[in-house]
């Protein structure tokens, strides 16, 4: 099955083709992988959250109340960031496009950008039988 559906459909208006054509539409949760870019905007974020982290532990000491709140809104932003660069991806849930291949006997999970993100053989219920009745007849 495509790695990516509709490559030459703008972004925004992707999901709706693969809405409109899509066997059935599922909601699941399922891995957005980040490309390159996404990952160097997320560094640039840990960098900055990393950075004002560490600052705010050594003004503690002095004003340990007025800094527990704002060290763990960022200590927790820190460990969310740290983990989606580590995984590459991040868990979303929402509308999966389910695209059957018949030659191929196997249904396609995409996400709304047209990226396949999982696939299984086809149930007996999903498969057409058109074609082969013609065969019989």
């Amino acid at each position: 099955m495509k790695n990516q559906m509709l490559v030459e459909i703008p972004i925004e208006d992707r999901a709706q083709v693969l809405r409109d054509s899509a066997h059935s539409v599922e909601e699941q949760r399922y891995k957005r992988y980040f490309d390159a870019e996404e990952i160097t905007e997320l560094n640039k974020d840990f960098v900055q959250k990393d950075q004002n982290y560490w600052r705010n532990e050594v003004e503690k000491k002095a004003i340990i109340k007025s800094l527990i709140a704002e060290l763990k809104v960022e200590s927790q932003a820190v460990q969310i960031l740290r983990a989606k660069i580590r995984t590459g991806y991040e868990e979303v849930k929402g509308d999966v496009f389910l695209m059957d291949d018949q030659e191929l006997q196997q249904m396609g999970y995409y996400d709304p950008s047209g990226r396949l993100i999982d696939q299984r053989r086809l149930k007996p219920e999903e498969r057409q039988l058109r074609m082969n009745q013609f065969k019989v007849s």
